[in-house]
């Protein structure tokens, strides 16, 4: 059963009039379920469902409901404006226009959907939080696979980019970086802390069982993961620069009624690139610099045969991403 059941409930979380019918948004609506269902996982999924069928839901249970039910309504709608501009029939697929209204201009399509999209994000991001602080309160999703499954990397969170470079707090573009700070972790880090101890950080962010030398180890890591992704990203995403913060999948306009995917000028992704492939080795160094000052502290890394005494000088190619005698 689903967690959103009348169109009044819609209308608590899409900021505009809308008058459809509950029938026409529903197989959208159903389907934007599916990421609230990988969100939970199905455990917790079902305590919810059942929850909210019995109803009224009540405390930090309603409080889950409405991130929920706000994520599944603006990800319905971010899918279903494309066809709701449509009249679709047996006779195939035709565009409603009468004397006072008439279909909206692509761009704007294309701006409602980011508008729709970035909410459903917004909310997920927060949803996320609150489970994270109030895992006491429902250990269906702290036991599960799904809790696990937003704790993979180095850095987890919107927020925690944010802190060290400028994504616009946005959770749109910090999802898009995901797969290329899967590689920089992998081919940037990994190589320099040894295996042995990236799987040792790696096990204790997933079980939340980071000592308090592992945690300080992480402020060293982080930095340089984040500075290597956007070294690595920004020549494979589409990525604008606004008010100095980098951003994905925006757009621009380039006539009344189309928009095409804005990327900024090839000068600016140039100097954007170079410098944050300076800061990231910059970053990258200071970590190694840490873990030989401290090697005791990490013998994973100290019998790797990475260990080298802080007296030797490190190398680090400021031409690329790469650090010599890491890679």
């Amino acid at each position: 059963m689903p967690l959103i059941k009348t169109i009044q409930e819609v209308k608590n979380y899409v900021s505009v009039g809308i008058n459809n019918e509950f029938e026409t948004i529903t197989p959208d609506l159903i389907q934007a379920h599916d990421r609230v269902l990988k969100l939970l996982g199905s455990t917790q999924y079902t305590a919810l469902e059942t929850a909210y069928d019995a109803g009224p839901v009540t405390g930090e249970i309603k409080s889950l409901l409405e991130f929920c039910q706000g994520i599944i309504t603006n990800l319905c709608y971010a899918e279903f404006i494309t066809p709701g501009q449509l009249d679709i029939s047996d006779s195939g697929f035709r565009i409603q226009v009468d004397g006072e209204y008439k279909t909206a201009f692509q761009w704007q399509i294309d701006d409602l959907k980011l508008y729709f999209r970035k909410k459903a994000a917004d909310k997920e991001e927060k949803m996320l939080a609150f489970l994270e602080e109030k895992s006491s309160t429902f250990p269906d999703w702290a036991n599960s696979p799904a809790s696990t499954l937003f704790r993979q990397y180095f850095i987890n969170s919107t927020s925690e980019y944010q802190d060290h470079y400028n994504i616009a707090s946005s959770r749109l573009t910090f999802l898009a970086l995901i797969p290329t700070m899967k590689y920089t972790e992998t081919f940037s880090i990994e190589p320099n802390i040894s295996p042995a101890l990236f799987a040792k950080l790696k096990d204790q962010i997933q079980n939340k069982t980071l000592t308090d030398k592992n945690k300080l180890l992480i402020t060293y890591i982080q930095p340089a993961v984040a500075y290597l992704t956007i070294c690595n990203a920004i020549d494979e995403l589409p990525v604008e620069i606004k008010e100095n913060a980098l951003v994905v999948n925006e757009y621009r306009a380039t006539g009344e009624n189309y928009r095409q995917q804005a990327t900024a000028s090839d000068k600016l992704l140039v100097s954007k690139k170079a410098s944050a492939c300076v800061k990231g080795n910059d970053y990258l160094q200071r970590l190694i610099a840490f873990l030989n000052a401290n090697a005791d502290d990490y013998p994973e890394y100290k019998d790797s045969g990475l260990y080298k005494p802080p007296t030797e000088t490190i190398f680090v190619d400021r031409s690329s991403k790469h650090l010599y005698g890491g890679f």
